[in-house]
């Protein structure tokens, strides 16, 4: 019997050994878990940082190439400007809006389709009829990408004044400028 007690207390101690490496083996895979987890967190944050540079990188800009004040037909004050898209990707749509003391309503053409990369848009502004110049205006441009539809908002400030002839005479309104330069 003596001997049947020692295996007993032996097959005992081994089990408790077992469960004590099991214990063991449980808490390091708790641990590694957890390091996993921290490590996908971790890499989830590089990817929404890298993806957050490639939309600045990608990001269009405009610029204000010319902003002059001249009336329109019924001889009303409107600001036409000359906008260039400076950077970024390529475009498929762009929607313009506008905002500014004395800018009523919205841009003329409100949007347009494709980029405007190394050419100009020629955009049209209802100002108002008492306006102090120059006018300042603010330009706010939603744009899709082309490729992947992206979105992006970017802003363009500019003024606009009226062209004053020289003294000369020689200068031109900024109609009689469009005549000359006209693009059907």
């Amino acid at each position: 019997m003596e001997l049947e007690n020692k295996i007993a207390l032996g097959s005992a101690g081994v089990a408790v050994a077992a469960a004590a490496v099991a214990g063991w083996q449980a808490w390091l895979a708790r641990r590694s878990a957890e390091a996993a987890e921290r490590q996908a967190a971790a890499a989830e944050a590089q990817i929404v940082l890298m993806s957050k540079e490639r939309d600045e990188r990608d990001s269009p800009r405009f610029a204000v190439i010319s902003a002059v004040i001249d009336d329109d037909d019924n001889g009303q004050p409107i600001a036409r400007l000359e906008i260039q898209q400076t950077s970024g990707v390529e475009l498929r749509r762009v929607q313009l809006t506008a905002s500014g003391e004395y800018v009523r309503g919205d841009a003329s053409p409100r949007q347009w389709n494709g980029s405007v990369q190394g050419g100009t848009v020629h955009v049209e502004l209802d100002i108002e009829w008492r306006h102090v110049e120059p006018v300042e205006f603010e330009l706010r441009f939603n744009c899709v990408g082309a490729r992947d539809q992206r979105e992006w908002t970017t802003h363009a400030r500019g003024r606009a004044s009226r062209v004053q002839p020289s003294p000369t005479g020689q200068g031109a309104s900024y109609r009689a400028y469009r005549q000359q330069h006209h693009r059907p």
